[in-house]
Parts: structure tokens; C-alpha cells; sequence
């Protein structure tokens, strides 16, 4: 406050940069005297209040900005220099400093570590949340060094391992269990909202590729380190030689890792360097998913700016997802998903294997118990929670009395934990009981399992209730013993949180192309390098490729044939594949949940493109394919065995049979048993889960993105769904919804007529009626006429028009028939009524017109669905729009006038022309005959003006549709005038419009003959449910 009444003045503000009193006073903020315990000077968000001076310096006082940004910079680079200092010592901790014992010390210049990172974090939250201050913050380095503090903030070592251990929840919490991992991490999110979008995920891709390789690194040496004890543990023996090649995957990596706790390991130097290896790779995978999970958070921010701006393919958007389109970029991702892959095989492999019940079993049994060796004697904990620890004298937190509390920074042992009541883990210090983590949906850290010593006595849990016996006795008390996990576990848990980050980072992909597809244009679109078409492509064959490729991992094709076919199914006491594949697949199928469905507030949207990219690969998508197609109503695809659909329906097989065996084995027993097992706890829900949103009505209601993909040529849509070739119809929404109902009511048919179901527990049959019920309701739906039921291809030759979103309509309608109905039809007047309603939600009136004559349609939800997809027109744009309506009521006005002034005139000749034309042309009168030609090319005129003006793409085309309304309105003395050649003339173009015609006809009646047996299919299938 002083330094800034000192520069309101201009002489002040010099004398302040002068002097440069800012790299002495953020001293403050890495010295060890002012951090606990020494000091108390920095708690109370001492760091929030000097971020909120300094930036109140910088916005009043511009010529300041630069010295203070360079020393918070200068700030962090030293703390990052000691968090260094504090690593390289904790490799080397048997080595004596300064005759103290190196761990104490160590541990001490952590707890400074821990403080100095949480504190410049709350500076810098204040500092960096204005646009200026990020752009040079960014330029002097302090986004790298932002990066490169938070792998210091994660103890390597044998502390990693006891603090991931004894963590409550390691697939979820806070692996550096400190809330300055969540500073940081709002700092980077801040720096992502006020820097351009391209320049931060260029960063931290370049991050990302840079820690992957790292990470390949560290699993080399977990691979080289657990060689002995992997060979121990699985009989065979890997050469020399192929140590090499088999570092490169982690299938299998975890065999070596020691099946007990750390506490119980021995102290030799095998066991030293393996408890190294596996802490580096364990503290580098972590990295990794913060990281990705970064990267996505950008990729949130820059679609947040992009939707506010209103444009999807504007010149800022251009620039991100240009490189979201990049080779660098998709090489990145395809790392990324294989390293998911892997490791994901590998956790299910570890928690479906033989033992894995049984030690979790076992880390529930009180302490002492004969052969439970999971509860330690001793924990050594650190209180990293800024408002330090309240210590209770019982386990339940509102039944007990405050006894005292601890700071931030303390240190102190527990003798035994527990799970109260509330589901908070607890520990037992010599004062009472602390909290692991505090209540409620944020779930802060307050304490750090430092060190695990020991095996607790057998008579502890005798008295581990003395002091809680008031807990126990108003029976609230409902302590849940929790000893700590086993390496391997511990291991798995760690590596399941890359589960998380991928499904993240492919949820905002799927986003970006959805944003992208909604601002695509009506007609072709460029397949250019940086045009959107590109960028839709890219990030369509990305997704689409690893998602086909999680399903296809080794086994697995074997695996669903195997469980899906007859012998197998009436076989219940045999298992078709290995459990894992089970659980894998439950956790792919949620990650494809997240890719193909995003859920707002207002409603719900879908990747239509995605989809049907997957589909179109399973092979459900035949009406799409001219060699595929069929009329047939009879004729219906099998469900497939591979893919996404075959993975459900194993999962589904899998989980019946499992339900089977286990209500066998319990009628054969009087102990209650569980009813599912670990793997179809964790598969079948997201397989019921899918299958009940691929039956979801948002898929109809998709408009934006549906009628865009309606209006391309079938060319550009293969091009965008990676279809190599085989799409060759158009898009059509009611037979590409018919056909995905009708794959889903497949599986709920061979799901329901199983006979395995009867063995299902109430819980499992609930949402398994639901997703009948709403498949039934979405194939009736389906089945219902709608107005227009012609094909998208057909909607491009007649403009845009909103009728034919439903189901049974792909968007429009064309060849003969669309002509003479739009020669019948009067012309679309824009109502004023939606145009006001339209202003009052901010759009302007040219904005709304060209919405209401794009789409032909008055509706207010369809109009704003455009508005909100498309940007408003440019000012020439909207002058063409506005004197193609001029012309087209003068035009309008014209014909009026002349068919009333020869109304009475031609009257009697038009209806003698019309009762001769069945008999024969030549005894027709002269003038009957010149007024229906006249009559047949006012028509064709008018069609052509009506077509002219509702194109509205340029002033040339509107000039030309009155004169061609003007020669067709003209007298038949002057059309019989013409002479022989333009006689000829028009008998040709007579004669090729007819072969268009016909063609055209030929194409319609053969797309009409597709929905009417896509209809009937489903009918069919709904008559069969």
C-alpha cells in the first residue's frame, strides 16, 4: 500500500522505479525464516493481499509493470531452483548434512517447498487474472517456470510411495496432496483465458511430447529393475537382449511390482532400487495427467472464447484448431491414447487377478490380526492444510470435542487410522484425532502421510476404542477399519487416473468438431489445409481411429466371439474371455460415452459425425452405401461381434453369466454372497448407460449439425467421416436414426430373451427396463410419417428449409414433384412477430431475416438455432438479400397484373386447351394452344425467378429472374413471331430438361423406396419387442 501512494505521482513513480524495492519484498516469499514454524508472518492469505497491491500497481501505474513482472518472475525461478535443490537431496538421503539427520532435514526444507509454492500461487492468482500482466508474465518465462515447479511439488522415493499408499482414494485424490497443486493449477487456467488460444496448447503440447518421453524413459528402468521378480512371479524368463524391446509397453509391467505393503518390505538394496524405479515412473505418469489434463482445460477455455465471440471458424479459431489438425498434434494424441490403452489393460489385469479381493479384504480386518500385515505401527504425517488441523478426542467429527489444533507445516505421529461415519479417514495422534481430508464436495487435503514404520501389536485394536466410547454408545459410531494397500494396488490405483484425463481430452475433441461442423456453410465445403473441412476431418479420423482401436486390443476380437456365440451363452459355468477384458471394456465404453455426448444445461447435443463414423465402420449404416442399400423390408444386417457394438454386447453376455454363477453358488450355500462381481460392477452400468442415450431423442433434435450434414454432396460427407469411399448417399436423419434404433433394440431383444436374465438382482433389472422402455418409445417415434420424407441429397437443389428435421425428413425435397410443389406454394413471407422476438434476444433484424429466409421457416427455435450457428451477414451481403426481395415483389406484382388484365380474354382458350390435350394436340385451337405454352414457360420463368431469388448469392442473379418473368408474361402474337431456329432451340432444351427430370424422378422414387423399407424395418423390430 505504501510503494503505491508513493507512484500516484509521476516523480514518485520514477523515484518507485528507481529504487526497485519489488525483488526485496517478494524476499519474503523463499526465505526460511518466514515460513512455519518459524513464522507465522505469511498465513492468513498473506499472499493474496500482496498479489492484490501489485496488480492495483501495475494497472495504475503502467511504467511499474515490467519491474514487477520481472520480479515475480525472478520469485518463482528461485523457488524452482530449491525445489530442485530439495529433490537432488532427497536422491541422496543417506548422505549426512551438516551432521543432522538427513531425513529431518530434508523433510524441513520440503515443508518450505510446500509453503513457497502455495503462497506465490496465491500471488500469482491475483496478479495474473488481467490480459496485460498475463502477455508479459508469459514473455519472461513464467508460464515455463510454473510448469516446471509442479513435478517438484511430488516427493520422490520411499514418501511417495507411503503418502500414494495411504491415501484414502488414490484414483481420485490429490496425488501431491496439497492444495498448492490446485493454486497452480488455477494459475495456468488463469494465464489460458487472458493468452491466445494457439500459443498455450502449442505449449503444452510441446510439454506433453517432451514428459511422454520421459515417461518411456522411467518405464525402461521399472522394466530393468523388477526383471528378477517378474520372472520369479511368472515362471519365464526374458533374455538380455529383449529387455529392451518389451521397456516399450507397460503389459506387464506391474508383474514385478511386490504384492505387500511397503511397511513390510525388507531393507536391501534389490528392494531400495525397485521402490526407486517405481516411485520415479509412478511420479512421472502423474505429470503426464496433469498435463493432458492442462491441455484439455485450454482446449475448454478456447471453445468458451470461441462460443462467446459467436463465430466457430472465425481467424482465432482458425489458428488452435489448425493445429489441433496438425500431424504433431495427432501423433501426440494417438501416444497419449495408446499409453491409456496400456495402462488401462494393465490395472484391470491387476484387480481382476487371483489375490485381489482378498487383500483388499484383508486392509479391512482390525489391526493384529493373524496373517494381516497391511496396518502400520507408526505413521508420520505432515499438516499441509493452510488453516492448519483441529484435533478431536473421538473419530466422530460433530460428537466430538476440540482438543486442540496444528499448523501448517507440523509435524506429528499417528499410532492408527480409521474411516468414521462420514466416510473421512482419520488418524490418531497423541493429542486425538485429525482429518485426512476435510468434508463435503471439495474434499481439501489437510494431512500428508510422510513415513510408514512398522507392524502394529495385536492388542491394539482392544483398546483402540477407549477414548470414542461416547461415539459408540448413541450408535453413531461406525468405524471402519482401513490398513494401507499393497504396492501393486497402490500402482494400479495411480495408473487408473490417466482413465480421467483421456476421456477429458477426447470429450473436448469431439467439441471442437461439433463447434466447428455448426458454422460449416450450406453445399461444398474445402478439404484445404486449415479450412474447416480439414480440421473436421482430422479430429473425426483421430477419434475415430483410437476409439476402433480401444476395442481391438489382443484378445479381445477372440474374446467376443467366444462369449457371443450359442455354446457359450447356455453355458454358465464357464468364462469366454479373462475377467479383465470385461472391466476394460466397461472403462472404454465410458470413455466413448464422453466422446459422442455432451450434456448442457438447456439440452443435449451429440457428435452426429462421430457417430455415424462408427457406425459406418460396424457396418449399421448400410442404406448409406449404393452397393449396400436394399428395398428389402425384410432384409436386416446381423449385430456385429467387434467394435463398440460387439464390446457391449460382451459386456452384456459377461455380465449374465456372472450373475448366473453367483446365484448358483449362493443357492448352494447359506452365507449371502455378493450379488456382482468387481468386473460387471464396473462394465455394465456404462454398457447399460450407452445404450440408453443412443435411443435419446437429442439425436433428432440435433438440428444445426444435422441439417449441415443434410446439405452436403455424399463426396464431402465421406471425406468428413473417413469413410474411404463407401459413403454414397447423402445424409438422412430418420434412416440414420432408424438404423441405430434398430441396432439397439437388437441388443435389448437378445439381452431380454436370455435366459441368464432371471439370475439378475433387482438393481440390474431396473435401468434394464428403462432402456427397453425407451427403446420401444424411440423405435414408434421413429416410425411415424413425416411431412417430407424425401433425402438430404434432394434438399440442396431446393435451398434450405427447416421442414424436414424430423425423423422421417432428411431436409428437403427435389425433382419434379418438389418443383411443381413449390410452383403451387405461396412465397415465403417472414413473420414480423418472430423477427421482434428474435431482436429481443439481441440479434439484429438483418441477422433474423436471412435466418427465417435460409431456413423457410417461422419458427422461433429454428430461427435462433440458426442465428446461433451462423454469423450475422456482412452489410453487402444483407443489401443483396434486401434487393432480391424487391425484385422478387415486383417480379410478383408483375404476374398478378398481367394474368388479371388476360384473365378474361384467355379464359375460354385455356379450358378448350385443357379438354383437347387428352385427344390429340394438333385439333387444338391456335390460341388455346399459345396460351398453355405460354401458361407451361411462365411457369418454368417463374421457378427460375423463385429459384433466382431465394439463392440470393449476388445482384446479377436477381437482375436476370424479372426479365425471364417478363419474356414468359409476353403476348402470344410476339411468341409467334419467333422463328424456326429458337423454335429448335427450345425443343432441345425441352428434350435434355426432360432427361433431367427423369433422372432426377428416378433418384427420388429410389430414395422414397430406402425410408419406406427403413420404415418397415423398424416397425418390425418394434413388433418383435
Amino acid at each position: 500500500n505504501v510503494l503505491s501512494a508513493l507512484a500516484l505521482t509521476e516523480q514518485g513513480a520514477r523515484d518507485v522505479k528507481n529504487a526497485n524495492p519489488f525483488p526485496a519484498l517478494l524476499d519474503i516469499f523463499c526465505s526460511p525464516k518466514y515460513a512455519m514454524p518459524s513464522s507465522r508472518c505469511l498465513l492468513n492469505e498473506v499472499g493474496a493481499i500482496v498479489g492484490t497491491g501489485l496488480d492495483e500497481i501495475m494497472r495504475h501505474v503502467p511504467s511499474l509493470g515490467g519491474i514487477v513482472n520481472n520480479a515475480i518472475v525472478d520469485t518463482l525461478s528461485r523457488i524452482v531452483s530449491f525445489g530442485k535443490e530439495v529433490v537432488e537431496k532427497e536422491k541422496a538421503r543417506d548422505v549426512p548434512v551438516d551432521g543432522a539427520p538427513p531425513s529431518r532435514e530434508i523433510e524441513g526444507l520440503r515443508t518450505c517447498l510446500v509453503q513457497y509454492a502455495y503462497n506465490i500461487s496465491q500471488l500469482l492468482e491475483q496478479v495474473l487474472h488481467h490480459e496485460s500482466h498475463c502477455g508479459s508474465f508469459v514473455d519472461r518465462g513464467g508460464l515455463d517456470a510454473l510448469l516446471e515447479l509442479f513435478p517438484l511439488l511430488i516427493p520422490g522415493g520411499t514418501q511417495f510411495l507411503s503418502h500414494a499408499s495411504c491415501l484414502g482414494a488414490p484414483s481420485f485424490a490429490k496425488l501431491s496432496h496439497l492444495t498448492n497443486s490446485g493454486a497452480i493449477t488455477a494459475v495456468i487456467r488463469s494465464i489460458s483465458s487472458n493468452i491466445s488460444s494457439h500459443k498455450m496448447i502449442k505449449k503444452l503440447t510441446e510439454c506433453l511430447e517432451k514428459q511422454v518421453e520421459t515417461l518411456r524413459i522411467s518405464q525402461g528402468e521399472l522394466w530393468r529393475q523388477t526383471r528378477k521378480a517378474r520372472e520369479e512371479r511368472t515362471g519365464s524368463s526374458v533374455a538380455e537382449g529383449d529387455v529392451d524391446e518389451t521397456c516399450g509397453s507397460i503389459n506387464g509391467i506391474l508383474d514385478g511390482v511386490p504384492r505387500v505393503p511397503l511397511h513390510t518390505l525388507e531393507d536391501s538394496a534389490s528392494n531400495l532400487a525397485t521402490t526407486d524405479a517405481l516411485s520415479n515412473f509412478l511420479r512421472q505418469f502423474v505429470v503426464t495427467e496433469w498435463l493432458t489434463n492442462l491441455l484439455t482445460s485450454s482446449m475448454r477455455v478456447a471453445l468458451q472464447k470461441s462460443s462467446e465471440i459467436g463465430t466457430g471458424w472465425g481467424r482465432t479459431e482458425r489458428e488452435w484448431k489448425k493445429l489441433l489438425s496438425s500431424k504433431q498434434f495427432e501423433d501426440l494424441v494417438d501416444e497419449l491414447s495408446n499409453l491409456h490403452r496400456c495402462s488401462m489393460q494393465e490395472v484391470c489385469r491387476v484387480r481382476t487377478e487371483e489375490g485381489y479381493d482378498q487383500r483388499e479384504s484383508d486392509r479391512c480386518c482390525p489391526p493384529g490380526t493373524p496373517g494381516n500385515n497391511s496396518h502400520p505401527a507408526l505413521y508420520r504425517i505432515r499438516i499441509v492444510c493452510p488453516d492448519g488441523a483441529v484435533v478431536r478426542d473421538g473419530i466422530e467429527i460433530d460428537s466430538s470435542e476440540s482438543v486442540g489444533g496444528l499448523e501448517i507445516g507440523e509435524i506429528v505421529e499417528a499410532t492408527e487410522r480409521c474411516i468414521n461415519s462420514s466416510g473421512v479417514l482419520r488418524y490418531r495422534t497423541r493429542s486425538g484425532w485429525v482429518s485426512e481430508q476435510t468434508r463435503g464436495h471439495g474434499r481439501e487435503p489437510i494431512a500428508e502421510v510422510m513415513e510408514i514404520q512398522g507392524l502394529a501389536p495385536q492388542n491394539l485394536s482392544s483398546g483402540a476404542n477407549v477414548d470414542d466410547s461416547k461415539d459408540s454408545a448413541d450408535g453413531k459410531g461406525k468405524r471402519v477399519e482401513c490398513g494401507v494397500t499393497d504396492l501393486c494396488s497402490m500402482s494400479a490405483a495411480i495408473m487408473a487416473r490417466i482413465q480421467h484425463s483421456r476421456t477429458g481430452l477426447f470429450a473436448y475433441l469431439s467439441r471442437s468438431a461439433v463447434s466447428s461442423a455448426r458454422s460449416v456453410q450450406f453445399g461444398s465445403i474445402s478439404f484445404l489445409e486449415g479450412s474447416v473441412g480439414a480440421h473436421i476431418s482430422s479430429i473425426i479420423r483421430i477419434l475415430s481411429r483410437n476409439i476402433r482401436d480401444d476395442f481391438a486390443i489382443e484378445g479381445a476380437v477372440e474374446a467376443m466371439a467366444i462369449a457371443l456365440s450359442e455354446d457359450m451363452r447356455t453355458n454358465a459355468n464357464e468364462s469366454a474371455a479373462s475377467a479383465h477384458i470385461t472391466m476394460y471394456f466397461g472403462c472404454m465404453l465410458g470413455l466413448l460415452h464422453a466422446s459422442v455426448f455432451e450434456e448442457k444445461r438447456e439440452r443435449e447435443v451429440f457428435n452426429v459425425l462421430l457417430l455415424f463414423s462408427l457406425l459406418n465402420e460396424a457396418g449399421i449404416l448400410r442404406d448409406f452405401r449404393e452397393s449396400k442399400a436394399s428395398c428389402d423390408p425384410g432384409s436386416d444386417a446381423d449385430l456385429p461381434s467387434d467394435g463398440f457394438i460387439g464390446a457391449i454386447r460382451f459386456v452384456l453376455s459377461e455380465g449374465l453369466s456372472d450373475m448366473q454363477r453367483r446365484a448358483l453358488s449362493s443357492a448352494d450355500s447359506t452365507s449371502p454372497e455378493q450379488k456382482l462381481s468387481r468386473y460387471t460392477a464396473a462394465s455394465f452400468p456404462p454398457a447399460l448407460a450407452l445404450l440408453r442415450r443412443l435411443v435419446s431423442r437429442s439425436i433428432l433434435t440435433e438440428s444445426g449439425t444435422n441439417f449441415s450434414l443434410a446439405q452436403m454432396p455424399p463426396a464431402d460427407l465421406d471425406k468428413l467421416v473417413g469413410g474411404q469411399g463407401q459413403i454414397e448417399r447423402s445424409f438422412h436423419t430418420g434412416r440414420f436414426c432408424r438404423s441405430l434404433y434398430t441396432c439397439v433394440a437388437n441388443i435389448s431383444v437378445e439381452m431380454w430373451g436370455d435366459s441368464r436374465l432371471a439370475n439378475a438382482p433387482a438393481h440390474v433389472i431396473h435401468p434394464t427396463l428403462n432402456l427397453l422402455a425407451d427403446t420401444m418409445s424411440s423405435l414408434k417415434r421413429s416410425t411415424q410419417s413425416s411431412a417430407n420424407t424425401s433425402s438430404g441429397a434432394s434438399s440442396r437443389s431446393r435451398g434450405a428449409r427447416g421442414d424436414g428435421a424430423g425423423v422421417g425428413g432428411g431436409g428437403g425435397g427435389s425433382g419434379l414433384f418438389a418443383r411443381r410443389l413449390r410452383a403451387r406454394r405461396p412465397p415465403f413471407e417472414p413473420s414480423e412477430d418472430t423477427i421482434t422476438r428474435l431482436a429481443e434476444m439481441g440479434f439484429d433484424r438483418d441477422h433474423a431475416l436471412e435466418a427465417l429466409e435460409t431456413m423457410e421457416s417461422n419458427r422461433l427455435e429454428v430461427a435462433m438455432e440458426y442465428c446461433l450457428s451462423h454469423p450475422p451477414p456482412s452489410p453487402a451481403s444483407a443489401e443483396r438479400r434486401r434487393a432480391a426481395r424487391e425484385a422478387a415483389s415486383a417480379s410478383r406484382r408483375s404476374r398478378e397484373a398481367d394474368a388479371e388484365a388476360s384473365g378474361g380474354n384467355d379464359s375460354s382458350n385455356n379450358n378448350d386447351a385443357s379438354r383437347d390435350t387428352s385427344n390429340d394436340a394438333e385439333s387444338s385451337s391456335s390460341d388455346g394452344g399459345a396460351a398453355g405454352a405460354a401458361a407451361a414457360a411462365a411457369g418454368a420463368a417463374s421457378s427460375q425467378a423463385g429459384a433466382a431469388v431465394e439463392s440470393a448469392s449476388n445482384d446479377t442473379a436477381t437482375a436476370a429472374a424479372a426479365p425471364s418473368a417478363a419474356a414468359a408474361n409476353s403476348s402470344p402474337t410476339n411468341r409467334e413471331a419467333a422463328d424456326g431456329e429458337s423454335s429448335m432451340d427450345v425443343d432441345e432444351a425441352a428434350e435434355k430438361d426432360n432427361k433431367e427430370i427423369t433422372e432426377e424422378e428416378r433418384k427420388e422414387h429410389q430414395e422414397k423406396m430406402l425410408n419406406e423399407a427403413s420404415r418397415d424395418r423398424t416397425k418390425k423390430c418394434l413388433d418383435l419387442m
